[in-house]
């Protein structure tokens, strides 16, 4: 495993689990085992070599029937700013699950458990309790030069640390406008971070700097927003993506949400449509209409 990075929502009431998971066995056995047995587990979905869980705090039965229901995730609790996640199974594979996680980069510590008499056993693993940021770039390329999605990975891979894990990066496809370069697409990067206003400011103007540092455009667009669910942005994306929308359309939304402009051109309106996809990256590369 090389990583698993735990995002808490500000309520307090669900988490993701995002597990990095370089072996692709494994990847594929977790997920299928987990998503029948565990009850805890909201929605769940594969990308890449990353399984992605979200589930609700606290504990919950796990639906145990070797061979096809064997192990699962059976609580997660958030306590002094760290996540603690509890795995179970039947037989070794609970135990074998919680020490492979055990050397995953992050992991703060972990527990073996298990039950002789009942056959099951497992233990948790403990992560930072992190919070989600998702940055949205756009308009910054020119015809001759640059690739917005280029941008945002390079920046995202430079700026990924500890305190600031960088996730993922999506790119989006949007309404072919007449100012388009060429693919006119957006970028939305998706990092968690630990939960201090000092790091995620800090953080923020040195991805600022390095977007305006890169960008070749007189356009350029930044917004960032710091939250679990951004779901309910999505009508505003697919209209980026259906039809050209207007600035002042995209401002209206900006001010409603809470979005948060670093860098203030045209792009706002792809870089702010952009930011529900990161949930979502086949989706987004593919055009609506």
């Amino acid at each position: 495993m090389k990583n698993i990075i735990g995002i808490v929502d500000a309520g307090m009431k669900r988490a993701e689990i995002i597990e990095i998971n370089e072996f692709t066995g494994g990847l594929y056995w977790t997920f299928n085992h987990f998503t029948r047995t565990s009850r805890i587990i909201e929605s769940a979905r594969l990308t890449g070599n990353t399984a992605r869980y979200t589930v609700r705090l606290g504990e919950y039965d796990l639906d145990l029937s070797p061979p096809t229901h064997s192990a699962g995730i059976k609580a997660v609790n958030v306590e002094n700013g760290i996540l603690e996640i509890f795995y179970y199974g039947a037989g070794g594979g609970g135990k074998s699950a919680v020490e492979y996680r055990s050397r995953a980069e992050d992991v703060i510590d972990y527990e073996i458990e298990g039950d002789a008499g009942s056959g099951t056993g497992g233990g948790k693993i403990r992560v930072p309790a992190r919070k989600r940021v998702l940055v949205g770039i756009d308009d910054t390329d020119s015809p001759e030069s640059g690739a917005t999605w280029l941008l945002a990975w390079n920046i995202a891979r430079e700026l990924d640390s500890y305190e600031t894990r960088f996730v993922s990066c999506s790119i989006v496809q949007l309404f072919p406008v007449e100012e388009r370069t060429q693919n006119c697409v957006s970028s939305v990067m998706e990092f968690a971070i630990l939960p201090d206003d000092h790091i995620r400011n800090k953080f923020i103007r040195e991805l600022k700097g390095k977007v305006e540092k890169g960008s070749c455009s007189d356009e350029t667009g930044m917004v960032w927003v710091e939250r679990f669910d951004i779901s309910d942005m999505e009508s505003f994306s697919m209209e980026c993506r259906k039809r050209r929308v207007a600035l002042n359309e995209a401002r209206e939304v900006i001010r409603r949400n809470g979005i948060n402009v670093e860098i203030g051109g045209r792009g706002i309106i792809g870089a702010t449509a952009s930011l529900p996809f990161f949930k979502n990256p086949e989706r987004g590369v593919k055009p609506e209409g």
